[in-house]
């Protein structure tokens, strides 16, 4: 019975715990999905007040074609700070140049502590000293700072390069010096080193300053305003180039038309009638002289032998050069009777040819009668006589003159056409390589960071 309340009592105990654990655990999860919900909340809010109190950022629209002056006032109001900037570090410098005349002052005052030197140390001494001082106080007056920042900048850079010579030069007295016034020396070379520190915090001033940055962007400005305007001329140049070139199409295009209406026309068919026959009565006038050059083509040989032979040489050298025009010049027809001695000769063998030539000279003269040279000349006058008219009434085609002009110009039209293609081509590569938008979009960005500010620039 005893174990049986022990087991029960026991259980009871278990029963409470578990309770109080559950309790514990349900109260745990409360506070959990309490605590989730609370930090919602607060997230919530304080994007919210995030919203409501963040700082507003700075927006500046500039149009473009006042964008320098706009430029030039931030630059004021930039350069005045740096100007007050500037005076102030100059108080400085001043301070440290009264510094080292002041120290030059008490070196020249200076007594030696022993009296007792040698003249001639004494000599070497005051020599340098001298020397010294006055290389100096030559220095110190000879400065002479800029005002503006640029110069100012360059002049404290290359500050160190003169400070670095002075002491090359007075290296050797400030050594002498330091024998016999070590303490006063010391002070104007301290008062020095001190002035070059200070020149140096100027320079590194106004370098680590917006007024580099400026300066390039003043540059970065003035190259935008000279592309755009490069980029307006060339769109000027491009609209007027493809004018030129839609006039140039058009003109073609009506010249064409002309073309075609005068190659068309009635009056282009009576003319193109009369080339034909121009072209007909030409080729019979060429067939007749062909022909009748190869009827003398077979004498050649035996008229250049009678050409020596005889006194008609240059009648007989007429007819070696040119069968035609010596007959139509012959008008007594000279030829024929010394054609027929020619013959006697080769036939009592005067005139020595091969037989095969000897017998076509004698065929060759036997085609050649006097009558036969008489009817050519006429039929070749008449022939020729008819060319030339048709020749003549061809020159006076007025259309085909007309035609012709509008060839012509045609010709110039095309041209003229390849040559505003090419420029037009040329324009348009200009203006792809000019790309304004990203320029623009670089210079915002630049401008917005450089004055803290969101930078827009428009029209």
């Amino acid at each position: 019975m005893r174990k049986i309340l022990v087991i029960v009592s026991s259980f009871a105990v278990s029963l409470d715990n578990y309770r109080v654990i559950v309790s514990f655990i349900k109260f745990s999860l409360q506070f959990f999905f309490t605590s989730a919900k609370l930090i919602r909340y607060l997230g919530i809010l304080g994007h919210m007040f995030s919203r409501w109190f963040k700082k507003k950022e700075e927006r500046v629209k500039v149009k473009e074609d006042s964008l320098e002056q706009w430029f030039g006032k931030q630059e004021q109001e930039f350069f005045k700070d740096m100007f007050d900037l500037i005076r102030a570090k100059r108080e400085g410098l001043k301070e440290s140049i009264t510094g080292i005349e002041t120290a030059l002052k008490a070196l020249e005052a200076a007594q030696l502590k022993n009296k007792k030197i040698p003249e001639r140390a004494y000599h070497a001494m005051q020599g340098n000293r001298n020397f010294y001082v006055s290389r100096m106080r030559q220095f110190i007056q000879g400065l002479d700072f800029p005002k503006g920042p640029q110069e100012l900048m360059n002049y404290c850079d290359g500050f160190a390069e003169r400070t670095t010579s002075l002491g090359k030069s007075t290296m050797k007295s400030y050594y002498v010096l330091q024998e016999f016034f070590a303490n006063e020396s010391s002070k104007v070379a301290q008062g020095l080193k001190q002035l070059e520190s200070s020149v140096k915090g100027i320079g590194d001033s106004i370098r680590s300053s917006k007024f580099p940055k400026m300066m390039m962007l003043r540059a970065k400005i003035k190259e935008y305003q000279q592309q755009k305007d490069r980029y307006a001329s060339l769109k000027g140049m491009q609209e007027k180039a493809e004018a030129e070139l839609k006039g140039l199409r058009k003109e073609m295009e009506t010249d064409e038309k002309d073309r075609h209406e005068i190659a068309t026309s009635k009056a282009m068919e009576e003319c193109a009638l009369l080339e034909q026959n121009v072209k007909s009565m030409a080729g019979r006038v060429k067939d007749m002289e062909l022909e009748l050059q190869s009827k003398f083509s077979p004498l050649e040989a035996a008229m250049k032998k009678y050409e020596r032979m005889t006194l008609k040489d240059s009648l007989i050298r007429r007819y070696l050069e040119s069968p035609v025009m010596a007959l139509l010049s012959d008008s007594d027809f000279f030829i024929a009777p010394e054609l027929e001695k020619m013959g006697q000769a080769i036939g009592q063998g005067k005139l020595e040819l091969k037989d095969k030539k000897k017998e076509k000279s004698l065929a060759a003269i036997k085609a050649l009668p006097r009558g036969d040279l008489v009817d050519f000349v006429g039929h070749y006058k008449g022939v020729e006589d008819e060319l030339k008219q048709f020749q003549q009434k061809l020159k006076g085609c007025q259309v085909i003159k007309d035609l012709n002009a509008v060839i012509d110009h045609i010709g110039e039209l095309k041209m003229k056409e390849e040559a505003a293609s090419k420029r037009l081509k040329d324009i348009g590569q200009q203006l792809d390589a000019l790309d304004i938008k990203a320029l623009k979009d670089v210079l915002e960005s630049q401008l917005s960071q450089l004055l803290d500010k969101a930078v827009t620039l428009g029209d």
